[in-house]
């Protein structure tokens, strides 16, 4: 049997209700409804149309999961425009009086392009700019410099020190490293060819290119000379060449071993260099004097070629 609701109207008392289990079913249903038609009319709320009438997401809906997404991205790390640059290694080598400079620098800035090299070679200060008076500019790479000395005489050991600086002004830490070069040419020991004809530098018999390195010391009209000894295997023309690292007068003399013969020379003012061609006889020995006219000291190349 089933229960209904039944009203009676009782005059002057008003309306008294019996409420069944289906009517509590239907009236709770009701309530139902009417919550899921208030979210709706919610979600209705945050949707937008296009001039087709097609819905699309409101870009102002705090409860967008696109939105959220978008705002867990974090911006990409700009670089402190106030950055220092980084010189990260320094390697150094010489060959034939070429000194070169191998280096690593970086600037997270990007403004080292036009910024300066700054060396000191042996206590001497080089300046070098970004990247015109290098051979190599590799920002982050192996960049590298030549300094071509002209001379194959360098210091027995000696100290490079490097930075570098940015079109800023903001400079890197320093590098230091000590450099022992390699000896290009046979070397003539100032303390023992200085003396005169009976302490020639004999380098034997010339068969190809050959470089001799010397020091020159204090010289008045040729008090201090160096002498250098060779024989001819093969006769023919040989061009000689003598250059040094200061403001000294030096010259340059060929002459015959066994007549003490001068063949020929070359004498310039304050020159550098000293150069001349001669016509060697095969099975003659020969003698070069490095002769300082006017000398407080000097290092010497001598080439044979």
């Amino acid at each position: 049997m089933v229960r209904t609701s039944f009203l009676i109207f009782l005059a002057g008392c008003g309306t008294i209700g019996f409420e069944s289990p289906v009517a509590e079913e239907l009236a709770g249903s009701a309530d139902l409804a009417s919550d899921e038609e208030d979210v709706q009319n919610d979600d209705d709320d945050n949707v937008v149309t296009d001039d087709e009438g097609e819905a699309q997401d409101d870009p102002d809906d705090p409860d967008d999961p696109a939105e959220e997404e978008q705002e867990e991205e974090t911006d990409p790390e700009v670089p402190d425009v106030d950055d220092p640059p980084v010189l990260e290694s320094m390697t150094v080598s010489d060959n034939a009086g070429i000194l070169t400079i191998e280096f690593v620098a970086d600037d997270l800035d990007g403004d080292l392009d036009g910024g300066v090299v700054q060396m000191t070679i042996d206590g001497v200060a080089y300046r070098l700019n970004i990247p015109g008076d290098l051979d190599v500019w590799a920002p982050g790479g192996t960049s590298s410099v030549g300094l071509d000395f002209g001379m194959c005489v360098l210091p027995t050991q000696f100290d490079v020190s490097m930075s570098v600086e940015d079109t800023t002004a903001l400079r890197s830490d320093s590098l230091t490293t000590s450099h022992n070069p390699v000896r290009s040419g046979l070397v003539v020991d100032s303390t023992s060819y200085d003396a005169g004809m009976s302490t020639i530098y004999d380098i034997g018999a010339l068969t190809g290119p050959v470089t001799v390195c010397g020091y020159l010391g204090s010289s008045d009209e040729y008090t201090e000379q160096d002498f250098v000894g060779f024989t001819v295997s093969t006769g023919g023309s040989r061009d000689f060449s003598l250059t040094w690292d200061t403001g000294d007068d030096i010259d340059l003399y060929l002459l015959d071993y066994e007549t003490n013969t001068e063949l020929t020379q070359s004498f310039n003012d304050n020159a550098t260099p000293e150069f001349f061609s001669y016509a060697l006889t095969s099975g003659r020995e020969y003698y070069l004097s490095i002769a300082g006219w006017e000398a407080d000291g000097s290092n010497w190349m001598l080439t044979i070629d």
